[in-house]
């Protein structure tokens, strides 16, 4: 039974409540045929529940009400409760529950994050509501990276793969794999990058690459080509991107099967490119090449090609 006498606004007068005491006490029980504790239901609204008390904790912090920590970002302040941040952000959780120095703060600074961003992550901790756009993206998801929230990490990743363009293909694969996308964004992210080869490759982020990504590239099968020359042609255009790297290319184009290549090609262009004639190992890779394709063909398959644009063309 209540037993407050205080005035309780505008949920109930004190008043009320003892006329709540009154009533309930001349209500008898109503008999249910059983006494059976497993005749019963299971009501299960947790989803509609948890959206009006985080609507209600949302209300709080907008008046302040019953905050108890601050965290300032560029010089501002939000008020928030440490209940709500170590339920929904896993980073406060571990700072709030692992007894750290911050969690008996009664401010937390916030470096390398903005302040529209914070508040941005805030607001989807608070209402599940979450505004990703062109212009906040990264920005989001670092954040969220940082607070270790993975679901808006994959929100950000899903978006990021509606804007894929051979432009931008092989940043958004490499920002995913460093903010820790789940696989299958990053997948389907390098299944542009295959499926575009072509434009990708004569973009300036392919010729930004390190020796050890071109490589796990080029050497990828599914790679849409017309001819194995494409591949060749993409490989020369990273080296001569950098002088520097023309020492490294005995590691670039053993990633090019060779084999695929016609003779003419291969006497022609191949073994006549200067920064091949000037590598022994990649001088010796072309007679041994020369060596496995029959006399009166123009190419030899025992190596797989690349997937062709066109399921008539040459496939890798």
């Amino acid at each position: 039974m209540f037993s407050t006498k205080s005035t309780i606004g505008r949920h109930g007068t004190s008043s009320e409540i003892e006329k709540f005491e009154h009533d309930s006490r001349k209500i008898a029980p109503i008999s249910l045929c059983t006494d059976d504790d497993f005749d019963f239901v299971k009501i299960n609204d947790l989803s509609e529940m948890y959206k009006n008390t985080y609507a209600i904790f949302n209300e709080l912090r907008s008046k302040c009400q019953l905050c108890d920590v601050a965290l300032v970002v560029e010089n501002k302040k939000f008020s928030v409760h440490k209940v709500v941040l170590a339920a929904t952000i896993p980073y406060f959780h571990g700072m709030f529950t692992l007894d750290l120095m911050e969690a008996n703060l009664k401010e937390i600074q916030i470096e390398e994050m903005s302040y529209e961003t914070v508040e941005q992550l805030l607001t989807y901790a608070y209402t599940g509501e979450l505004r990703i756009s062109t212009t906040n993206v990264q920005s989001v998801m670092m954040g969220a990276n940082f607070f270790q929230m993975q679901e808006v990490v994959q929100h950000c990743g899903t978006f990021l793969l509606t804007r894929l363009h051979p432009s931008n293909a092989l940043s958004i694969r490499e920002f995913c794999k460093m903010m820790s996308a789940n696989k299958e964004i990053i997948e389907q992210a390098d299944d542009f990058v295959q499926k575009h080869f072509l434009s990708v490759s004569r973009d300036d982020d392919f010729k930004k690459l390190e020796v050890t990504d071109v490589v796990e590239l080029l050497e990828k099968d599914n790679l849409y080509v017309d001819s194995e020359e494409q591949i060749y042609v993409a490989a020369m255009a990273w080296l001569n991107a950098d002088k520097a790297r023309h020492e490294i290319a005995s590691s670039i184009l053993p990633c090019v099967r060779l084999p695929l290549l016609s003779p003419t090609y291969l006497s022609s262009t191949v073994a006549a490119n200067p920064i091949i004639k000037r590598d022994i190992p990649c001088r010796d890779l072309i007679p041994s090449c020369e060596e496995t394709i029959p006399a009166g063909s123009s190419h030899h398959f025992e190596i797989a090609p690349h997937w062709g644009v066109d399921p008539r063309s040459m496939m890798r």
